[in-house]
Order: structure tokens, then C-alpha cells, then sequence
């Protein structure tokens, strides 16, 4: 059984995008609700660090064909395919939150357009809003690394998937390097841990995998042990995680490794979900509920604050149980609707490479790295 399904979609992955789409959702919703704030913000903060490796994962392919390529038209595709996906329903959402919160016009909403408001520290004056911290961190990622690759193969005369590896690792050793020596401690969470400089590393951990994983040649298993190491991987991710997150406001220690143990959770997620594709491809209704999960993951991402923001005149009186129900079912219909109706048009015209990517599986069985093959 392929790992792949409609447009060449990995059902397990697309699984573990909406997973985390919908996690950020309840947490800030829970947050805001006041149940629980502090497990709800780490909540969400393990949802993003799934999210920035998830995205290197899949783009590797993308980013290693720029590389052998070395052509600026093949980066420009590259770059146009990305910012056609995220750009447009992230100026939407923007607008909206924008006009509720009655910040239209001002320069703090310039400074969000062009993702800049935290590139080298918080240079807005009111985050108004506060998802976009990570949105950034991915669109610098897109211009800057790939870039980097290339400059780096075209000094080594190298254009193979090592010399990606090895910017890769430059590039995480560079940013680590930023954060250790330039990031205030005093205020880690919002000047280190949500800044661009500080974070954009953490993507590349994703591209890591994919090259690891595409050297292995590993094939997935829906075995036993396959599925309880994958398992426990994850869960050992999350347990140092969290031990990171709640220790970060005492600990200087947990502050400088939170970086290398976020990405290790995100990792494992990942290596779990990649495993796992052939049993979740095999189960139609989860498979079906994991496509549905991934298509609308972004606007889910998006659109959950501004929803938050006018819910409240529509439930008041409701039970709690009641009104986190409305808040999810509305939150799916809109950003069912907002997909089909907005982002499925822009992505169909989106450019096309010249050529092949330079992984697509040749057997009807992947192996791992294969699976980073879908739409992207």
C-alpha cells in the first residue's frame, strides 16, 4: 500500500499538521477561558515546535532540487509556491484581526504585512496578533536557507544532498550561536524563544530528518515495534518538553536547551507519523479525517483568535462544555469553507518546476523520505 492518497498526500502527516492546528486552538481557547493558562500556553508551544519541523520535513525536496539545480529560476519557483500558499490567507487574517481590533492603518500592522515585527526583537507596540510570531520565523526560513544551500554548493562544486546537510548544520550552529550570545534571558519568552534570529534554526531539524531518514533508504512499518518505538519517542519529546516549559521562568539551563528539545519532540512526532503512514493509509475513515485535518490546518491556525474575539455576544448563558463546542464546529465549518473557496484556487496557480523533484518515489511502496513528496 502506497503512502500516498489524493494529490499525493500523506494521510499520517496531514494527520499530525491538523493535530497541531487544532491543539493551538484549544490551548488559546482554554487560555483565554482561563482554564489551566500555563498548560494551555505549553500546549500550544509543542503544537508550533511540530509545526516549524513538519515544515522542513516536507520542503526538503523542494529545497535539495534548488540546490542540484542551482538556478535562481528553480529558487524563484521554489519561493513563489511558498509565498502563493501563506501569504494570502495570512493577509486576510491579518485584516480581520486588524479591524476588530481597530489597529487598520497603524504601523504595527506594516510591520506584521511585511513579517518583520519580530525579526530581531519585538518591534511592535501592541502584538495584536500573536500567532503571527511563527509565521515569520517559516517565511525567513523559506529566503534564507535555501539561499544559504545554494551559496554553499556553489563554493564546494557540490550540488549533492550532503552539501544540504552540511548548510543545514551551519545554519543551526549560526543561529544557535546568535541565540547563546545576543538572547536576553531576562525575557526569553517573548525577546528569544518568538524571534526570528533566535528561532529559524528550528526548521531546519525538519530538512535533518528527511536527508537521515533518505540515506537510511528506511521503508515504513505499521508493525508493533515500529509503532511502540515511534510511540515512545514521541513521549519521551513531550516529556522533556513540557520539563523545559515548566522549569523555563527559573531555569537558565531549560531556557538555552529548549531549542534542541523542542526540536527533538518535533522530530519524533514526525519519524512517528512517517512510520505510521501505511496502517493510517489502510483505516479510510481516519485517512479521510487526516486529509480533511491537513487542508484546513493553516486557517484553523489563522482565524481561531478573531473567532475567539467575536464568539462571546453569540454565547453568552451558554454551559462551558456548550460554548467550547459551538467554538470548534464553527472554527471547522469557516475553515472548510475559507479553504475551498480561497486557498484551493490560488494553489492550483501556483508554478510548477521544470522538472521532476528529485525524490519522487519510483515503487508503489515509498520509503520515508518519499513521503515529503506531497503537495506542499
Amino acid at each position: 500500500m502506497s503512502g500516498f492518497g489524493e494529490s499525493g498526500r500523506v494521510a499520517s502527516l496531514d494527520a499530525l499538521r491538523g493535530g497541531a492546528a487544532f491543539a493551538v486552538a484549544i490551548a488559546h481557547y482554554l487560555a483565554y477561558r482561563g482554564i489551566g493558562p500555563f498548560r494551555a500556553e505549553a500546549a500550544s508551544a509543542l503544537a508550533v515546535e511540530i509545526f516549524f519541523t513538519l515544515s522542513g520535513f516536507v520542503l526538503a525536496p523542494q529545497i535539495i532540487r534548488c540546490v542540484r539545480d542551482g538556478s535562481l529560476a528553480t529558487l524563484k519557483v521554489f519561493l513563489v509556491r511558498r509565498w502563493m500558499r501563506t501569504v494570502p490567507p495570512y493577509l486576510v487574517a491579518l485584516a480581520a484581526v486588524a479591524v476588530l481590533f481597530g489597529q487598520a492603518g497603524w504601523a504595527d500592522t506594516a510591520r506584521y504585512a511585511l513579517y518583520v515585527q519580530n525579526l530581531f526583537a519585538q518591534h511592535n507596540g501592541v502584538d495584536f496578533f500573536p500567532v503571527a510570531w511563527s509565521l515569520s520565523v517559516e517565511e525567513w526560513f523559506y529566503v534564507t536557507f535555501p539561499a544559504l544551500a545554494m551559496a554553499v554548493a556553489a563554493l564546494a562544486r557540490r550540488s549533492d544532498p550532503r552539501t544540504v546537510a552540511a548548510s543545514a548544520v551551519l545554519y543551526i550552529a549560526a543561529v544557535t550561536l546568535a541565540r547563546t550570545v545576543a538572547g536576553d534571558l531576562a525575557t526569553w519568552g517573548v525577546e528569544v524563544r518568538r524571534v526570528v534570529a533566535f528561532r529559524v534554526d528550528s526548521i531546519a531539524y525538519g530538512v535533518l530528518l528527511h536527508l537521515a531518514l533518505s540515506a537510511a533508504g528506511t521503508r515504513p512499518r505499521s508493525g508493533a515495534a515500529t509503532a511502540a518505538a515511534g510511540l515512545t519517542a514521541l513521549a519521551a519529546g513531550a516529556l522533556g518538553m513540557h520539563t523545559a516549559l515548566l522549569t523555563a521562568g527559573e531555569s537558565t539551563a531549560a531556557k538555552h536547551l529548549f531549542p534542541f528539545v523542542a526540536a527533538f519532540f518535533g522530530l519524533s512526532g514526525i519519524t512517528f507519523a512517517a512510520f505510521a503512514a501505511p496502517a493510517v493509509q489502510r483505516w479510510v475513515p481516519v485517512r479521510e479525517v487526516a486529509y480533511f485535518g491537513g487542508r484546513i490546518s493553516y486557517p484553523v491556525y489563522l482565524f481561531h483568535l478573531p473567532l475567539m474575539m467575536v464568539m462571546p455576544p453569540w454565547t453568552a448563558g451558554l454551559p462551558l462544555a456548550a460554548e467550547f463546542a459551538l467554538y470548534l464546529a464553527v472554527l471547522t465549518a469557516f475553515c472548510a469553507l475559507f479553504h475551498s473557496v480561497f486557498e484551493v484556487p490560488i494553489l492550483a496557480a501556483r508554478p510548477r518546476y521544470a522538472s521532476a523533484p528529485p525524490d519522487v518515489p519510483a515503487a508503489p511502496e515509498p520509503s520515508v523520505p518519499a513521503l515529503t513528496a506531497g503537495r506542499a
